[in-house]
């Protein structure tokens, strides 16, 4: 998993214009996506109230990022994306296939007057860089604030059993072999899970 994208380390956000397109937050967008001049940043510390509140705005941009087309990737690392009112995620009076989609997809309220190829051809080429720090899921959305979530927790594991219990490097211990290294590991493991239990205990007696 790609660490968050520079914009929200402190950066400037930055946006570029692809071909009719719109380059921000590591991903492409349409060029009519609601809240493309949102730039706040979502702090680790934030309330969950405010978190909700910009992940609901994220949430409206999301179906209107480009899809990555896996099965057309160049050999220098470029690849081509598609608009996704082709892909049927959102609806576009410039896509007359879109007009047959359910009630209550999302639509491009802002059509642009003078399309460019992003809007015009059935995909658009786009450099490495451009997708380089692409995410499985866009910046600030509900989906990538659960998968942020997991990822620190699963870094807040590995920290307190490389504290607690010490480190089981090379010349460390005084055992051969991988087997036996990795039935260390296990125990090292299952060790800091039971102090994760008990404090969870301690901390919440209700259960």
């Amino acid at each position: 998993m790609y660490d968050l994208p520079q914009p929200a380390k402190g950066k400037k956000v930055t946006r570029k214009n692809i071909d009719g397109a719109v380059h921000k937050d590591g991903d492409v967008w349409c060029i009519g996506a609601p809240h493309l001049d949102e730039d706040r940043r979502i702090p680790k510390a934030a309330s969950p109230e405010t978190r909700a509140e910009l992940n609901a705005i994220y949430d409206q941009r999301a179906p209107f990022r480009f899809s990555k087309r896996a099965d057309e990737v160049n050999g220098n690392g470029s690849c081509r994306i598609e608009c996704p009112a082709r892909a049927g995620r959102v609806k576009c009076s410039l896509i007359e296939e879109t007009k047959r989609l359910p009630v209550g997809t999302p639509e491009v309220i802002n059509v642009p007057t003078h399309p460019g190829k992003a809007c015009t051809q059935a995909t658009i080429t786009v450099p490495v860089e451009v997708i380089a720090r692409r995410q499985r899921h866009s910046y600030g959305t509900t989906k990538h604030s659960n998968s942020m979530a997991r990822r620190t927790a699963v870094e807040r594991g590995y920290a307190r059993a490389r504290k607690l219990h010490g480190r089981l490097d090379r010349f460390t211990v005084q055992c051969n072999g991988l087997g036996v290294r990795i039935l260390l590991y296990n125990v090292k493991f299952a060790m800091g899970n039971l102090e994760a239990v008990d404090t969870w205990r301690e901390t919440h007696p209700d259960g």
